[in-house]
């Protein structure tokens, strides 16, 4: 089965790529079937964002479509930026705005624990929907740490790995990663229906 990934973002393509080699044939970015425009994701929780994606894209293909919504969860910031990850410092922040902006408002806080969540949204070829969650725990560093990654890769200290997913490899990040967790759960689910 074809696939297209509903992203522009070429770090979370390479690691969709990564995960999914085996599972499906020829897997597009939205860019490559001729999908440029950005996706207004005016949902309030991940998984209305990630369907917002996939419905978006699917109206537009008849290849199978996974979207996805990711949300850095913040203890000390009563769980933000969540679904504003994206754009936490404005509309149209880079990466890099965006991990400034989280340094400052997190400069002086003593509980720096944080969860990483992302929901998928998988729309077949017959149009079957198929969600999935995955998520992990970490600390958001003082400074930005590691070269590797994207978005908030330098300032996530995993739990898992003892370092920023920035310092990890992709396939240590792919081991334990929220989003590499969301799809072996997608994964799992597809291989139970038998699809």
């Amino acid at each position: 089965m074809d696939l297209v990934i509903a992203t522009g973002n070429n770090g979370k393509l390479e690691e969709f790529r990564d995960i999914l080699s085996d599972k499906f044939g020829n897997m597009f970015s939205m860019r490559q079937i001729g999908i440029t425009e950005e996706i207004d994701e005016n949902g309030e929780t991940l998984e209305e964002n990630a369907l917002i994606k996939a419905r978006y894209v699917k109206a537009r293909t008849p290849m199978a479509v996974l979207a996805d919504d990711t949300g850095l969860c913040v203890r000390a910031l009563g769980g933000l930026p969540g679904v504003h990850t994206a754009r936490f410092a404005f509309d149209g922040a880079t990466h890099a705005q965006n991990r400034r902006f989280l340094l400052e408002k997190m400069r002086g806080a003593a509980d720096r624990s944080a969860v990483f969540k992302t929901v998928l949204a998988l729309i077949l070829p017959d149009g079957t929907i198929i969600t999935a969650k995955g998520e992990t725990a970490g600390k958001i560093t003082e400074t930005e740490r590691g070269e590797r990654g994207f978005g908030y890769d330098s300032v996530f200290f995993s739990d898992d790995l003892q370092k920023t997913f920035a310092e990890g490899s992709l396939e240590e990040k792919d081991a334990v990663s929220h989003r590499a967790r969301a799809i072996r759960a997608l994964l799992a689910l597809l291989k139970e229906k038998s699809y």
